[in-house]
C-alpha cells in the first residue's frame, strides 16, 4: 500500500496523553490524511493514546483547528538533549471553526 502524501506545514499543535488534564505544545512538521509528525516539548511513550489539536491559519472569517484522538506510532529519540519528534496516527479528525489561540 502506498504511503499517504505528506504536506509540509509548520502549525501550532497542542496535545495531551489520555488521562492528563494539562496540554503540552509543539509545532507540526508535516501532515497527511492519516497522521501528523510534530516537534514536541516533551517525550511521549510509543503507542500512547492522545488528544491532538492543530491550529489552522485564520482568515477574515475567523480561525479553525483540527481536533482528533490518536496514537503515537513513532518517536525519534529518547535522548533528553535531542529534538523530540512524534508521529501520531489521527483517528476521526474533526474541523472546528473559531478556535481560540493555543499559545
Amino acid at each position: 500500500m502506498p504511503r499517504a502524501t505528506r504536506f509540509v506545514m509548520n502549525l501550532p499543535v497542542r496535545y495531551r496523553v489520555q488521562g492528563e488534564k494539562g496540554w503540552s505544545y509543539g509545532m507540526s512538521i508535516n501532515v497527511s490524511a492519516s497522521g501528523l509528525l510534530f516537534r514536541a516539548d516533551r517525550q511521549v511513550a510509543p503507542h500512547a493514546r492522545m488528544q491532538i489539536e492543530v491550529v489552522l491559519p485564520g482568515d477574515e472569517q475567523g480561525s479553525a483547528r483540527v481536533a482528533a484522538r490518536g496514537a503515537v506510532t513513532r518517536v525519534s529519540s529518547e535522548d533528553p538533549g535531542a529534538d523530540r519528534l512524534i508521529a501520531a496516527h489521527l483517528e476521526s479528525p474533526d474541523l472546528v471553526r473559531s478556535a481560540r489561540s493555543i499559545h
